[in-house]
């Protein structure tokens, strides 16, 4: 049986943190990543009504979502959604 991965857990940081891995079973330093989300997706669809905001909903940091990763492993430890 193979395990399932749940999603790595909400996080109130923004910038890299201390925590332990699951996985490579350390404590370190998390290493961050922007990504799309749903806040992304809902500025998406309010820019079909208006296209003067198109450039904002992908372009702009502050509405993607940050996920923490541990440097070693790559596996996802925390997540900080904008919604």
């Amino acid at each position: 049986m193979v395990p399932v991965e749940a999603d790595p857990p909400y996080v109130p940081h923004k910038k890299p943190y201390r925590t332990y891995c699951p996985r490579c079973q350390i404590v370190t330093t998390t290493v961050t990543h922007r990504k799309c989300g749903l806040l992304n997706l809902l500025l998406f669809i309010l820019c079909l009504f208006l296209p003067c905001f198109f450039v904002f909903c992908f372009w702009c940091k502050c509405f993607k979502d940050i996920e923490h990763q541990c440097p070693e492993c790559k596996t996802p430890v925390g997540r900080r959604d904008r919604i």
